[in-house]
């Protein structure tokens, strides 16, 4: 009995070793990571709605404002502080610069700015 008791105990400890060994958390190292890690989205003034989205090495940027929309999407090119996005339908690179405030994202582009937020 007491030999059992020790191999469960010795199991479960093994285990609950590996879950914590194995986790799938991922390690923010830069504001780059962070930024491709969410999904950013702004309302502006006139009621578009802007959201940037990042899946693997592709990004998105999309305005959408009633019935008209606007997307620009493709490989994107990253380093602390810039992007590329090279689109895929006009075969243009769209250079963006941004800066991270906690759950806020200043994205700058051609010398205009707009503040889009974590969601």
């Amino acid at each position: 009995m007491l030999l059992k008791s020790a191999v469960i105990l010795t199991v479960s400890f093994l285990l609950m070793i590996s879950f914590f060994l194995c986790g799938c958390a991922r390690v923010i190292r830069d504001s780059s990571d962070e930024l491709v890690m969410n999904r950013w989205e702004a309302t502006l003034k006139g009621g578009a709605k802007v959201t940037l989205s990042f899946e693997e090495n592709n990004a998105t940027l999309s305005v959408k404002s009633g019935d008209i929309s606007s997307v620009l999407s493709g490989v994107c090119i990253l380093s602390v502080g810039e992007f590329v996005i090279c689109d895929e339908k006009t075969k243009e690179n769209f250079p963006f610069s941004y800066t991270l405030y906690g759950d806020r994202v200043e994205l700058s582009f051609q010398n205009s700015a707009i503040i889009l937020e974590k969601c």
